[in-house]
């Protein structure tokens, strides 16, 4: 008999604001750092078996502030960072897009209109279709209002922190969270 393959819970990560501190646009691997309590967070997300994965907008690229290979520079950073403390991220998904960019380069191909950029859920449906995932067993952590309305979309639950942007805006998270670490809290209380 066919055995329909195992659906998988994530949890779904904004980067800036969530995992690190936000310091307006990150341009190179030097000015990321996470908060103290992050590489412990994710660590217990993946103990509590979960898909962890990062959906960031990243229009440091359609703004020519930095490169796709510096981006990657500052990922590998990023996932350099939790492996000392046996966390990990399953994968990093980013938007490079941004309707505008900086202004100045209309020719530019990450100036313009997606589907990943949040709070469309583009990054979110990828990673369904890549991990199996069942949405209704998984959550979207954010500091922004785009995160929230990007996990609704999607049909997650969703847990807004008080870090980096403190979720300020008409849309309202399923929960509110002093940070990464708390929301973690939430999440695996709610088995």
């Amino acid at each position: 008999m066919f055995q329909k393959e195992k659906k998988m819970k994530a949890i779904f990560l904004d980067r800036d604001g969530v995992i690190n501190v936000d310091t307006s646009y990150i341009k190179s691997p030097d000015e990321l750092v996470l908060y103290p309590f992050a590489a412990y967070a994710i660590k217990q997300l993946n103990e509590a078996g979960y898909i962890v994965v990062v959906v960031t907008n990243q229009s440091v690229i359609a703004r020519n502030i930095c490169t796709e290979k510096t981006l990657e520079l500052i990922h590998e950073k990023l996932e350099a960072e939790l492996k000392k403390e046996e966390a990990y991220v399953n994968k990093i998904y980013y938007c490079p897009h941004h309707p505008e960019g900086n202004g100045s380069n209309k020719n530019n191909p990450y100036i313009k209109e997606c589907e990943c950029r949040k709070p469309k859920a583009g990054m979110l449906f990828q990673a369904k279709v890549e991990f199996n995932i069942d949405f209704s067993e998984s959550f979207m952590v954010g500091d922004s209002e785009c995160d929230i309305q990007a996990g609704i979309t999607a049909g997650v639950k969703t847990i807004g922190v008080k870090t980096g942007n403190a979720v300020s805006g008409k849309t309202k998270p399923d929960y509110i969270a002093t940070d990464l670490l708390e929301a973690v809290k939430v999440i695996l209380n709610s088995k």
